[in-house]
């Protein structure tokens, strides 16, 4: 990085290499060049694969892809010198103003590429920033119980938002909203809610550390999918009030309505069904039945000796500041407890 010449940071053989390769893609693309941190991270991918992939990798993006975004680079340009100095854009800028503090503060400090791919990485230049939007994103594991259950408390919000809105166009209502909030799009909902549930569903895959206990107890049950969610919606309007804090119990109409949004009512005797079961394995508590033959406006909520076992799921879990305070405040100021 030439313009530091008279004072620049001492860096590794293999950081020197990269910086050579960037000179040389970026004199390539301009006869009056800049530096740009993607220069250095295609430099990067040519001359460190293995650290670069291992780099971007734990920053949750998928290696394959990056190299594919890459591949129009050329290895000619490993053997080819470059000496002339070359600006360089606002982020190295900053990269290396700092690298040089850290150096003059320890004597033996040397820049090696890995730390330098990460600092870009941290504070990307407009071009980087563009190629990194190219790059997907993989699935990272969830770290803990509580984790992946956040997740699926604001599914199950999206799915309820769904119903809603697939509802309200079904019968040509329009709510009230704020002059400039835009009515939503069911369909826009929808494709929501389907990726996030893709979404969710892939970092389940990785996450068996933090769901071992969920699964173990789902295993015990002998449940359908369709019954683990239902479990889950009832959990978590225990925990978080979903249906509004202090409701109690909810009904099966809802829970239809949530689980297909935009079907609904067409399952809803499949989820009737559902829930006859677990009614049966003692998991769910039916309260006020509309009728002995039709279940779709009775109250369901688990039974508490089923709602303890599901609990111990958060035993290990750290809670969240932002969540012990609002149960707190959910104790002390509210006559009805949340279970």
């Amino acid at each position: 990085m030439d313009k530091m010449a008279k004072k620049r940071p001492c860096f590794t053989q293999e950081m020197e290499s990269c910086i050579a390769v960037a000179k040389n893609l970026a004199a390539k693309e301009n006869s009056n060049p800049s530096l740009d941190s993607l220069h250095i991270v295609k430099a990067a991918v040519l001359t460190v694969p293995e650290m670069t992939k291992a780099i971007f990798e734990k920053a949750g993006y998928s290696w394959q892809h990056v190299q594919k975004c890459c591949s129009g680079t050329e290895l000619d340009l490993l053997n080819q010198k470059n000496q002339r100095p070359m600006h360089l854009v606002e982020q190295l800028e900053e990269i290396v103003t700092n690298l040089i503090k850290q150096q003059n503060a320890e004597n033996d400090f040397v820049a090696d590429a890995e730390r330098c791919l990460s600092l870009i990485l941290e504070n990307p230049s407009k071009p980087l920033q563009e190629f990194l939007e190219q790059v997907p994103k993989t699935a990272q594991p969830f770290s803990s119980f509580r984790e992946y259950f956040t997740a699926k408390k604001q599914l199950w919000l999206s799915c309820l938002n769904a119903y809603c809105e697939v509802e309200n166009s079904k019968r040509g209502y329009k709510p009230q909203r704020p002059a400039k909030i835009e009515p939503p799009d069911p369909e826009e909902i929808l494709n929501k809610v389907v990726h996030q549930n893709e979404q969710i569903s892939q970092k389940v895959e990785k996450s068996s550390k933090a769901m071992h206990h969920w699964h173990q107890i789902l295993s015990k049950c002998s449940l359908s999918q369709l019954q683990t969610d239902i479990i889950e919606i009832l959990l978590i309007h225990e925990v978080y009030g979903i249906f509004g804090v202090g409701d109690g119990p909810t009904n099966v109409r809802m829970l239809s309505a949530m689980i297909e949004p935009e079907t609904y009512p067409r399952k809803c005797g499949i989820v009737i069904a559902a829930i006859k079961e677990l009614i049966e394995k003692d998991i769910i508590d039916l309260l006020e039945p509309d009728s002995q033959s039709c279940l779709v406006s009775s109250r369901v909520r688990l039974r508490p000796d089923a709602l303890i076992d599901f609990l111990d799921c958060f035993e290990n879990d750290v809670i969240d500041e932002s969540d012990a305070k609002a149960a707190r405040r959910w104790i002390y100021e509210s006559d009805t407890l949340p279970f």
